[in-house]
């Protein structure tokens, strides 16, 4: 933590225990709450500052902010979304920006009652520092945006600026086009979803023809159908600058798409274009082929979701048998059927191909999709998997089809690397073809067969060729299939005797007791395993014990995945004695439900392991449990609390957010006795005394209630007070609610 780009400043409502006072105020109803204190200047180790709030409460900690900033010498993003704060003290810690020389990212999305416009006008003119600035999702209209077009046009350092999702119309977007003209350092401009029509993109057009420096330009959802498409392709004949255009959901037909390719036919210099959910059709799709012939600087393609059939496919296929750099293409539903898939599969150049739920039904075409395959030579990723559930789009490949796909990776004539075949009702038949081949196929090193209805019989072929022979593939998942005990005793004697596998799903494939007891003895042997899924099945009790057992010898095993696995008391005793002496696990989901003397187990497991930095776990209370936090607040609050404060060395607590470094306090009840307050000194003292390391402390409260009921829970400084006397904190996390703070835990 003494990196100064680790650490992370959250803010919600703004406040930091540095040297915490007690101030009182009094709520709606008469009671009486605590309320954080003002903020003191940033400490030295801060690099990331992020102030959430979905209230407007604790103004004095928004207004002190601005005075912190002034002292700031290590803070490089300030994120200012979400606020709720007047517009004073919003422009008061913009306007700070304009002397400071280390923030170079600041994001102030989602603020619908934005109006800082002049300051942020200033802060572009003055600042030398900041390099990206996200304005998305502020409902700012055309007027507003003047005055950020103004500091635009004499910015000289912001080479990102994101504008998606406001209401900037044709008028918002000539004070921008204006700007591109003097600007020479934005090279990131993001415009999508803002009502942008063909008097709008008339003037960047204009704009784009003499602007040097803008790199991608996103003008996704705005409609900009035929007459926008012109002034787009107007642009791309004079413009040598842009490779990345996203031009998705804009309704261009195939008219649009001819006026666009004119321009794209002139150009030398895109490289990724992005044309998905349009109405392209066929007619459309011939354009693109047309331009595909000619264009030799386009290296990815995005046509998914245009209604395309079997003639474009083809003639983006025949196009293709000419173009040398085109590399990848996603057709995502379309309609190409088996025909189309044929044509663009013999591409001359392509690596990665997309193609499913396009209604391809192989049938009695086995023949001409297995010389297709033949025919490429560069093909490494292919994806003909159907993620729609019983959709006229969906792929059949059939027994034909797969026999086709299974002789050419058993001759070696196709050097495909990963191969996607989800939800094609391969069935066991099928399965042993692939099983089969994977005997002497020496290039394939992922392959994806989940909800394939492939049961034990189907397995054999496939671990035997993993066993004798195959020493390439690394990533197998077979899951939502049927595999039960048999299938997965002969996958425990691939784990066992196989050196190459890294990676194994297997979740939802109604494995027993037995099974996981073959898995687990073959655990204490593998070297090469890294990441396993077990999720879903029906391990029992008596299943998670012998996964412990085995844990405690296995010296591979970076990732374990049991989740939905019902009350294993026993089961998680054994896992927390294999924690005191595993060192190499990093993750663990443990979604067994777990009682008060589970907790304690994992507690005391948790403080001798040094190695584990992920683990989710489950509660039960009055039969209630789940992922998300359980309303029973009290109970749960201390449960929670001890896992976490506990282990010392545990980083990231993944019931509810992924983040690093933290102490995790849930605020359950409206006050902590004073026991409880002992208990979290006693554990955090003995934490920071072995784990000399720094943590943020987090407050969660819960949102699935009524939110006015509940508002108040937050802001116990006691407990404040205890922890800032045991920690150095140099991170401090609040949110209202757990949704946010899982969402904010997966974008990292």
């Amino acid at each position: 933590m003494s990196n100064v780009l680790s650490c992370i400043l959250y803010l919600f409502p703004c406040t930091l225990p540095w040297k915490i006072r007690k101030t009182k105020q009094h709520g709606k109803h008469g009671d009486s709450v605590y309320r954080p204190p003002p903020l003191n200047p940033i400490q030295a180790a801060l690099s990331i500052l992020q102030i959430n709030s979905s209230t407007s409460r604790f103004y004095e900690d928004i207004k002190a902010i601005p005075a912190a900033l002034a002292s700031n010498r290590t803070v490089i993003e300030l994120d200012l979304s979400n606020l709720s704060c007047s517009l004073n003290d919003l422009q008061n810690m913009i306007l700070i920006l304009n002397q400071d020389t280390t923030i170079k990212k600041l994001l102030v999305f989602r603020n619908r009652k934005f109006l800082g416009t002049t300051i942020l006008s200033n802060l572009l003119i003055e600042n030398h520092t900041l390099t990206f600035l996200d304005l998305s999702s502020n409902a700012m209209t055309g007027d507003d945006v003047q005055d950020i077009a103004r500091g635009l046009k004499e910015n000289k350092a912001l080479h990102t600026l994101d504008l998606n999702n406001n209401k900037l119309g044709d008028e918002g977007v000539k004070g921008i086009a204006e700007s591109l003209k003097y600007n020479f350092s934005l090279s990131s401009l993001f415009l999508g979803c803002n009502c942008i029509g063909a008097e709008g993109l008339g003037l960047l057009s204009i704009a784009l023809r003499v602007n040097h420096c803008l790199t991608i330009l996103d003008l996704s959802g705005n409609d900009i159908e035929v007459e926008g498409s012109k002034m787009i392709g107007h642009a791309l004949i004079k413009n040598q600058t842009l490779t990345k255009l996203i031009l998705r959901d804009n309704n261009i037909d195939d008219a649009g798409t001819k006026e666009l390719c004119i321009g794209l036919n002139q150009n030398e210099t895109l490289t990724t274009l992005d044309l998905r959910n349009n109405e392209l059709g066929d007619d459309g799709a011939e354009e693109i082929s047309h331009t595909l012939e000619r264009h030799q600087s386009l290296i990815a393609l995005d046509l998914g979701w245009n209604s395309i059939g079997i003639s474009g496919a083809k003639a983006i296929g025949n196009a293709l048998m000419i173009n040398e750099q085109l590399q990848t293409l996603l057709m995502t539903k379309n309609h190409i059927q088996a025909e189309g898939a044929e044509a663009l599969i013999r591409a001359k150049a392509l690596t990665t191909l997309i193609i499913r739920d396009n209604g391809i039904i192989v049938g009695q075409r086995w023949k001409e999709l297995e010389t297709a395959l033949r025919h490429t030579k560069t093909l490494t990723t292919l994806n003909l998997a159907n993620y729609m559930i019983d959709s006229p789009l969906n792929n059949t490949l059939g027994l034909n089809g797969i026999k086709a796909i299974a002789k050419v990776l058993q001759l070696n004539e196709l050097p495909l690397t990963a191969l996607d075949l989800s939800s094609n009702s391969i069935g066991c038949n099928g399965f042993k073809e692939i099983g089969m081949a994977l005997k002497q196929n020496t290039t394939l090193t992922t392959l994806n067969v989940k909800n394939n209805l492939i049961d034990a019989e189907g397995v054999t072929d496939l671990a035997f060729a993993l066993i004798e022979n195959n020493t390439t593939l690394t990533v197998l998942n077979l899951s939502e299939n049927k595999i039960a005990d048999e299938g997965a005793t002969q996958l425990a004697m691939v784990i066992k005797a196989n050196k190459t596998l890294t990676t194994l799903e297997l979740y939802y494939n109604s494995i027993g007791v037995n099974g996981i007891k073959a898995i687990a003895a073959s655990l204490v042997k593998n070297k090469t395993l890294v990441y396993l899924q077990l999720s879903g099945n029906d391990a029992k009790n008596e299943g998670v014990q012998e996964i412990g057992k085995a844990l405690k010898q296995n010296k591979a095993l970076h990732t374990l995945l049991l989740k939905n696995y019902g009350v294993c008391k026993d089961g998680v005793k054994e896992i927390g004695q294999a924690l005191t002496l595993n060192t190499t696990l990093r993750t663990l989901y443990l979604f067994c439900t777990l009682d008060e003397e589970g907790i304690d187990d994992l507690e005391t497991a948790l403080k001798q392991n040094k190695t584990l930095t992920t683990l989710g776990v489950l509660l039960k209370k009055n039969g209630t449990f789940g992922k998300v936090i359980n309303r029973n607040r009290l109970d749960w609050f201390n449960a929670y609390s001890k896992i976490q404060l506990a282990q010392y060395n545990l980083r990231d607590f993944l019931l509810v957010v992924h983040t690093d470094d933290k102490v995790i306090v849930p605020s359950w009840a409206k006050s902590f006795t004073s026991e409880t307050h002992n208990r979290i000194q006693e554990i955090i003292e003995k934490a920071t005394e072995k784990a000399k390391m720094k943590f943020t402390f987090n407050i969660f409260e819960d949102a699935w209630s009524s939110y006015k009921k509940y508002r108040r829970l937050l802001s116990d400084e006691a407990i404040l007070m205890k922890v800032a006397q045991c920690l150095s904190l140099t991170d401090f996390l609040v949110y209202d609610d757990v949704r946010q703070a899982a969402s904010v835990g997966n974008a990292k």
